[in-house]
């Protein structure tokens, strides 16, 4: 009988084992996975946060997106060897 990847009602889903298992979409959206699609995300910072960030990206030639992107990318590329082998 072949395993069912569905999560039990209420049951978060265990990513770890879904990317291991070759997983194809996101269990929570239903989506197809495509690693270099940009997807929109949402973030909070307190106004000062967003004004000062907002002026020192511009100041210096760049978007906040640009910005937060490689911030992103320099704590993934720091802390990656935390993340599950593929």
């Amino acid at each position: 009988m072949p395993q069912t990847l569905e999560p039990a009602s209420g049951a978060t889903p265990d990513f770890r084992k879904l990317l291991r298992q070759g997983q194809k979409k996101d269990p929570v959206a239903g989506k197809k996975i495509r690693e270099e699609e940009m997807i929109r995300c949402g973030y909070h910072l307190t106004a000062a946060e967003q004004r000062q960030f907002k002026l020192l990206a511009i100041s210096n030639g760049h978007s906040m997106t640009e910005l937060l992107r490689r911030a992103v990318q320099d704590y993934i590329r720091i802390h990656k060897h935390k993340l599950p082998k593929e």
